[in-house]
This record gives structure tokens, C-alpha cells and sequence, in this order.
């Protein structure tokens, strides 16, 4: 017995609200019976009686009403590699249900199993040889008890999505931490105080100006094309602290000043060592590699928390990932060098994907298929809310010292979740660990007002069983990725769409002014843009499914980046800004739903290592975007940008098109075989009614 409940209408060609459904599958081996009436052989191979109100039914009685249930519930037929199966679906009320007998011989290639609520097993037998497995999946059972988003998943969702606040403000600090501060070089009488504005400039400044907000400052060499060699003046009316202009104070004295003493008195005036904070000019690609450093510690925190969210589970990896962001994150703030800065970044950027990675799964795992969609798209939200609060901060916090404690310190109060947050109850199943997820289901059955079976791991589905059974000393790896053909595919196509959308995500939000406006402005505004681009995605994800949604976010976002190519320089800003939100937007909603699309395209004994290794190969891609946003377009301007982001977005929905399969109300898969053995969903298989193999059969004779 298959529970199906707020199903489509039968007069379209689905079921009825209210009711539930009986399961019948049989299976037959054609190539021992290849002129068998496969209608006549499940009457006479597979007897069956079922008791509706205490009156029995004859299997001729039975049969003689499949037309009528045929067209209620599309029973049919279905034909793949020599094999045939049948799946009779029958509709009845909660109080018809009854017993069942079976009886089959040899020629049966499987048992006939029924799918039952577990309150119908007492009242089940079987007969002969033939099994009959009054089971559930973990899903049914799971979903059917506790709800599908009840009181305590909404609890636990939330506590799990805190924290990526916080890993959202430090994935994008960097932007404010390193910004852009005006500089010019320092003239040799200068000291280290002097104003950036100066009355000597004729070294300084392009040309003679009268007025100083005028002047045109060389940032990189003096006026006679010398070099800086005595370092740089900032103007810090705006910035007052940055990192690219960061120095040791000792003493009132900066460690470079200290240097440079020392390093004259011992060989005379000479340019500066290269030990210096000053990234600027040529030392400008340092602002992209320290950002690139996060997305690296990123990809080995995704390899290794997303095998070890599978093997040791995703509580202690995700409490072990909250730890070393807030160590690191505080020591951030104390780096005298920035080697130790970006070496603490990279850790920083480690401990990311064990956060957020682990969070959505989680909450994937929490929630049933139908609200699924909150798991990816509040997560999201969160995101998008650490984003904005960066976004304030860093505009009242112009020091980034401060900045980096303040989105550091807070996240102690989530040292406190080893008391609140459990471990996930599918994957203590998943490892047989029944017990520990009883107390766990209990629990939340309490909190949820509702009552879980005893030993419900009695009741799960034996295919479920009988494939960890099969393989129950057996350690799923990365290969396990790419061994089996449909999971292989999904997996190359994954392993290109998460690289380009975090290009173009951390792109566009690291450099939220290439299409023009404020930078404080477009940065804050493109996180609240966010939001209801996620709102509407939570709207339609389960109207019109994952795959248009996937793909029209890749075309929108390419659309709106190329086309400000087209646009004349005269163009007021403001229609590049709306440019830039529309296409940020879009591609969040890309971001979001390749978290909700990703985690349904594999089975749970490798779902977490498929997540973090597309989160590992995602750092590729915002890697790239480092160097592009903080180097490049600095070089060569924003079509650099533009055209590389525009090209992959426009590639990237061409691929879900072609290689992503929709996934909208699916169960999660348990095994890999669930995948390779769908019948259902091969491109091989051949879909017949009851009628069309009658009239086959009587063509034939």
C-alpha cells in the first residue's frame, strides 16, 4: 500500500484528495514465457484477494474492474530489456483496507510487493514461497508521522541557517576589507603623516591644478616618471583603515619606515623590501590572491567535510566548521603580515563549505519532498541578509579591524548548538544506527504533537535494505561519482554548472559597480535584490519546476551582462544599475536552486561527498572570479568581466537544458541502483496499457 495523499484530480489523469492507494507490482521474465498473455498471467500466476468492508473480492471479479481503475489511476504496463512488470494502483478510504494473500510459482521474476502504512502488517499474509513486504521507505515513513515541515523542522532549520549569515559576510568581507583607497606616491621630504592633499605637487599630480579636489593624482610613479620608491600617501577621508595600506605600529613608527631606516643606514637610499603591506600598483595582485586563498581553503574544506559529512556525520563536522570560523575570523583582525592574514583567510574559507554545504543537506534531509524548496531557498535568504548587514557595517566601520571582529565575535553564541542541533536522522538510518535515530524521531514526533510506530526500522523498504545489506562492508568514495552512467553524467554537468554560477555570483557581488553606480550603495542593494528574486523562486520552484526555472536564470542573467555592452556611454546610470540587480538576482536564484537540484540528483550514501565535491569545483570557478574582478578589470576594464561572465552564463543554460533531469516532487534516493534500475525513468523503456497488450495479444492470435 503506496500512501499518496493531495494528489492531481482522477478526471486528469491522476488520483483523489482524501484517498489512499494500493501498490501491486509484478514482475515476469519474458524470455522464459515469450508468447505469454501477460494479462492472463497475472490472473493465473499471482492470486489475489482484497476485502473491502469484510467482503471479499474474486480475482475475476477483480480483473474485471481494471478497466474502470485503469482509467482512475493509469494502471499499465511497462516493457524494459526483455523484462515486463505491471503496478495496479486501487483507490480506497482510510477503513477499506484489509488483508492479502499471494500466491505465485517460478516464473515470477520478483515477488509481488506491497507498499503498506505499517498499521496494516498484522492483517497481511503470504502464502507458498513468495515474500510479501508490508514496508515503507524512510521517506514515507518519515513524512507520513512527523509532517513534512512541522514545529521542530522548522526549529531546526533555522538554527541551521544562523550561522550562514555570517559565512555570507565573511565570504565577501575582503571586498571592503582591501578596498581601493586613493593613493599617490610619497615624495622624498614627505614623512609618514603627510596629507594626501599636498601644496607641492608638481611631482605629485599629473599637471599644475588650482584647486586640490582637482588634481590628478599618479598613483603608481611620480610626474617624471619615476618610481614610488619612498611608498605611497592614502587619503583617508573616507577609508580610515584598509588592508592595502596596513602597517606595523611600533612605537608611533610603521614597520616598513623602520625598514626602510635601517635598510639606509646599512646601504644607502634604495628601493623598499618586498615585506610590505602596501599592495598597490604592481603589488596589486595580491588584493585578488589573498580573496583567491578563501575560495582555495573552500575547496579542501569541500572535499573533506563533504567525505567526512558522510562518514562521521553532519553534526560534529558542522560544529567543528562554526569553531574555526570564529578562531580564524578574530585572528584576522590581529595579522601583522598578510601572509598570516591570508593564510587565516584560507582557513576561514575552509570551514565555509562545512557550514553552509552541511546546513542545506540538513535541511534537505528535514523536510519532505513537497517543501524541499525551503531547504535551498531560505538558506539563501540567510545569505542574502549576511550580505546586507556587511553591507551596513562596512559603511559605519571603516576600519577593517573592526569590521572583521564585528562579523566574528557574534557567531560565539553558536558554541551553544551540541545541545540544540541533532545529527541527521537519514543518515544514522543510512548507517543503520537505529536506535540513535529513534531517540532523535521521537523527539521530534513530541515536538510535532504526533506519534512514531515502535521499531519503525522494522517497516523500511526491504530494496532499501537489501542493497545496504549487499554492500553493508562496502565505503562509498568520490568514484562512486562517476562509476554508473546516469549518475555520471549528472555529475559532469554538475561539475560545470557549479564553478560558472559561483563565478558569476562572488563576481557580481565583489564588484557590485562594474555595470556603474555607488559602490556602498549597489553592494547593499544587490543583497536586498536577492531576496525577492529567492521569494518568487519559493513561489514557482514547485509550480512550474526546477529545470525552467534553472535555465531561464543562466539566459536572464547573460542577457542583462551582455547587453550593457550595447549600451551608449550617454545612458543614464540607472539603467545599468537596474542591469546589475536584474542579473543578480537571476543568477542568486541560479545559486539557490543548484543547492535544492543537486542534493535530489543523488542517493543519500553519496549525497554529501557529490555536494562537497561540486562545492570544491564551484572555488574554481569563484577562484577565477578573484582574479577577473580584483585584477584584470582593473587592467583592462569591464568587458573583461562582462564577456567571459555573459559567454559561460549562456553555456551553463544550454547544459541544464540538455543534461539535468527534473526533479520537482521526487523522492530522494536512497541507493545508486534506485537510479541505474529506474524502469520508469529509462530513455529505453516502452510504456503499454492493459488495453494496448490485450489488443496485441489478440492481433497476434
Amino acid at each position: 500500500m503506496q500512501l499518496l495523499r493531495d494528489s492531481p484530480d482522477p478526471d486528469h489523469g491522476g488520483f483523489s484528495r482524501g484517498y489512499q492507494y494500493l501498490s501491486l507490482r509484478v514482475y515476469a521474465d519474458l524470455a522464459k514465457t515469450p508468447t505469454l498473455d501477460f494479462l492472463k498471467y497475472v490472473i493465473d500466476e499471482c492470486r489475489l484477494w482484497r476485502f473491502i468492508c469484510g467482503i471479499p473480492y474474486d480475482i475475476e471479479e477483480l480483473i474485471s474492474l481494471l478497466s474502470f481503475y485503469e482509467q482512475l489511476a493509469g494502471t499499465s504496463v511497462r516493457r524494459m530489456n526483455g523484462k515486463q512488470w505491471i503496478q495496479l494502483m486501487f483507490m480506497m478510504n482510510k477503513e477499506d483496507m484489509g488483508g492479502f494473500e499471494v500466491r505465485s510459482t517460478k516464473h515470477v521474476k520478483e515477488c509481488c510487493q506491497f507498499l503498506v502504512p505499517c498499521r496494516c502488517c498484522s492483517k497481511s499474509r503470504a502464502t507458498n514461497v513468495v515474500k510479501v513486504h508490508f514496508e515503507m521507505k524512510f521517506d514515507e515513513l518519515l513524512f507520513a508521522n512527523l509532517g513534512e515541515f512541522g514545529r521542530y523542522q522548522k526549529i531546526q532549520f533555522t538554527l541551521v541557517c544562523l550561522p550562514i549569515m555570517f559565512v555570507s559576510m565573511h565570504a565577501l568581507s575582503w571586498t571592503f576589507s582591501a578596498a581601493s583607497v586613493p593613493h599617490r606616491c610619497r615624495l622624498p621630504d614627505e614623512d609618514l603623516n603627510a596629507n594626501y592633499w599636498t601644496e607641492n605637487d608638481l611631482l605629485a599630480t599629473v599637471g599644475n591644478c588650482t584647486e586640490k579636489k582637482r588634481c590628478r593624482y599618479q598613483e603608481c610613479q611620480l610626474r617624471n616618471g619615476s618610481t614610488c620608491r619612498f611608498g605611497y600617501v592614502y587619503d583617508l577621508s573616507e577609508i580610515k583603515y584598509s588592508a592595502i595600506n596596513r602597517y606595523f605600529n611600533a612605537m608611533g613608527t610603521s614597520y616598513e619606515d623602520l625598514q626602510r631606516k635601517l635598510y639606509e643606514q646599512m646601504f644607502g637610499e634604495h628601493q623598499l623590501l618586498s615585506t610590505r603591506w602596501q599592495i598597490v600598483c604592481e603589488w596589486s595582485v595580491l588584493k585578488a590572491f589573498i580573496q583567491s586563498t578563501y575560495y582555495i581553503g573552500q575547496m579542501g574544506g569541500s572535499l573533506l567535510f563533504g567525505f567526512l559529512g558522510d562518514r562521521i556525520g553532519r553534526k560534529k563536522v558542522f560544529f567543528i566548521s562554526i569553531i574555526m570560523l570564529i578562531v580564524s575570523g578574530v585572528l584576522m583582525a590581529v595579522a601583522p603580515y598578510w601572509p598570516a592574514f591570508a593564510l587565516l583567510r584560507a582557513a576561514v574559507g575552509f570551514a565555509h563549505p562545512g557550514i553552509f554545504v552541511i546546513a542545506v543537506v540538513i535541511g534537505m534531509e528535514l523536510v519532505g519532498p513537497s517543501k524541499r524548496k525551503v531547504a535551498s531557498v531560505i538558506s539563501g535568504v540567510f545569505f542574502s541578509f549576511g550580505q546586507i548587514f556587511l553591507g551596513c557595517l562596512a559603511y559605519f566601520i571603516r576600519d577593517y579591524r573592526y569590521l572583521q571582529l564585528a562579523i566574528s565575535l557574534p557567531a560565539l553564541i553558536f558554541m551553544c548548538y551540541w545541545w540544540f542541533v541533532p545529527e541527521s536522522a537519514r543518515w544514522l538510518v543510512a548507517q543503520r544506527k537505529y536506535e540513535e535515530a529513534d531517540k532523535i524521531l521521537q523527539r521530534a514526533a513530541k515536538i510535532n504533537g504526533v506519534q512514531l510506530p515502535q521499531k519503525w526500522w522494522d517497516q523500511i523498504d526491504l530494496p532499501e535494505k537489501t542493497a545496504r545489506n549487499r554492500f553493508s562492508q562496502r565505503k562509498y568514495n568520490y568514484f562512486d561519482l562517476i562509476r554508473t552512467p546516469r549518475i555520471r553524467l549528472r555529475t559532469f554537468a554538475c561539475l560545470f554548472l557549479w564553478p560558472v554560477v559561483s563565478m558569476i555570483y562572488y563576481g557580481v557581488s565583489m564588484k557590485t559597480d562594474f555595470l556603474g553606480g555607488d559602490f556602498y550603495g549597489t553592494f547593499i542593494a544587490g543583497g536586498m535584490a536577492e531576496i525577492p528574486a529567492l521569494l518568487l523562486l519559493f513561489v514557482l520552484i514547485d509550480r512550474i519546476g526546477r529545470k525552467p526555472l534553472f535555465a531561464g536564470g543562466y539566459f536572464v542573467a547573460a542577457l542583462c551582462m551582455l547587453s550593457n555592452l550595447l549600451l551608449p556611454p550617454e545612458v543614464h546610470w540607472i539603467i545599468s544599475v537596474l542591469q546589475f540587480l536584474v542579473a543578480k538576482a537571476a543568477i542568486t536564484s541560479c545559486y539557490a536552486l543548484i543547492y535544492t537540484v543537486t542534493p535530489e540528483l543523488y542517493p543519500t550514501v553519496i549525497r554529501n561527498s557529490a555536494m562537497g565535491c561540486c562545492s570544491m569545483f564551484a572555488r574554481v570557478g569563484a577562484n577565477l572570479s578573484c582574479y577577473i574582478v580584483m585584477w584584470i578589470v582593473e587592467q583592462f576594464g569591464t568587458w573583461a568581466m562582462i564577456i567571459p561572465f555573459g559567454g559561460l552564463s549562456l553555456m551553463a543554460g544550454l547544459t541544464v537544458i540538455f543534461c539535468i533531469p527534473e526533479t520537482m516532487g521526487k523522492p530522494l534516493p536512497e541507493t545508486v541502483e534506485e537510479i541505474e534500475d529506474s524502469c520508469i525513468r529509462s530513455t529505453n523503456e516502452e510504456l503499454l496499457t492493459l488495453s494496448d497488450i490485450s489488443k496485441k495479444n489478440s492481433d497476434s492470435d
